[in-house]
């Protein structure tokens, strides 16, 4: 089941940048999407023109800056959608979400038979890029390129770590639960069985 659940992840993040997707096209959120590709094509160019190793750091941190101030809108959209999908609708759906639904998996308590509200929210925190996410649409307006940069860098890296105890967790403890489920007094069954 462990590959199961790693698919079906990846299948729910689809479903969320695809609903993101969509709705970031509604007028009112004002995402320019031909701004942010001729940003990123000019930051690509000044990447390509100089190489990779000779960039100027300048340059990078700025054009990865501008990038991400014209993509807000999206990161704060997909940041919601993500709480919504992972957290409000798959609670609503006693532990699935649509990716759950197609691998025939869902999430349920360790004790007693209804999830608590509260440990599923904090569940959806620690495994999705909420937070992260978050941090980033908030500082973008508040911190310097340089320090919005070095401490987006530091995120990442947090975040990568955790995701990769998360998944160790799960690839190595026989129940299959990772750090997120004993956290949260849950685990992930298959419903073919039953």
């Amino acid at each position: 089941m462990k590959l199961k659940r790693i698919f079906t992840y990846f299948i729910d993040l689809f479903f969320v940048s695809l609903i993101s997707s969509i709705i970031v096209m509604i007028p009112i959120f004002k995402y320019d999407h031909v701004k942010v590709e001729e940003q990123t094509n000019e930051l690509y160019s000044s990447i390509l023109e100089t190489g990779s190793a000779d960039v100027d750091e300048d340059i990078l941190v700025t054009g990865l800056y501008n990038l991400e101030r014209s993509s807000t809108s999206l990161t704060a959209i997909t940041t919601f959608v993500t709480f919504i999908y992972f957290g409000v609708a798959a609670f609503i759906n006693n532990g699935r979400t649509l990716g759950k639904m197609i691998m025939k998996i869902k999430v349920v308590p360790i004790k007693g038979n209804k999830l608590n509200p509260g440990l599923f929210i904090l569940r959806t925190l620690l495994i999705t890029s909420i937070i992260p996410n978050l941090i980033s649409v908030i500082s973008i307006f508040y911190l310097s390129p340089n320090t919005w940069y070095n401490l987006t860098g530091i995120i990442s890296q947090i975040q990568e770590f955790f995701f990769l105890i998360i998944l160790g967790f799960m690839i190595f403890r026989d129940d299959e639960r990772g750090l997120h489920d004993l956290i949260c007094q849950t685990k992930v069954i298959d419903t073919k069985s039953k």
